[in-house]
């Protein structure tokens, strides 16, 4: 049922229109330690995996994270990975040198997409 209403909605369909779409992409990448703790100096490796991420027809780079977390309101989803979406925002422009627009989650509990946007520049 989650992944009819994902293969259904409008994130894939924009997923698919991208002429550059990229999944399951392992990084790692220096970032300023201040990140994990305020006050902190110098730099951290930062390493994970990036479900996806996409350019959009005008250029602009989301990332999307899948989750199936069974929480019902999307805030607390939200409040639960807001700094691994910054962290990911954090990779994705060291690695492309471009801004990151929009970061949300796909909940396949709630089989919607939750877009998240308050960290961004």
């Amino acid at each position: 049922k989650g992944l009819e209403a994902f293969f259904r909605g409008e994130l894939y369909r924009r997923m698919r229109r991208s002429k550059e779409l990229r999944r399951e992409m392992r990084f790692s990448v220096q970032a300023e330690a201040s990140l994990f703790r305020e006050g902190a100096e110098g730099t951290v490796l930062l390493q994970g995996v990036i479900d996806c991420f996409f350019r959009d027809e005008n250029g602009r780079l989301h990332i999307v994270d899948y989750k199936t977390d069974r929480v019902e309101d999307p805030t607390e989803l939200l409040e639960r990975h807001k700094k691994q979406l910054e962290l990911y925002a954090v990779a994705v422009e060291k690695i492309t040198g471009c801004t990151v627009k929009q970061t949300s989650i796909w909940s396949f509990y709630k089989n919607q997409e939750i877009v998240f946007s308050g960290f961004l520049r």
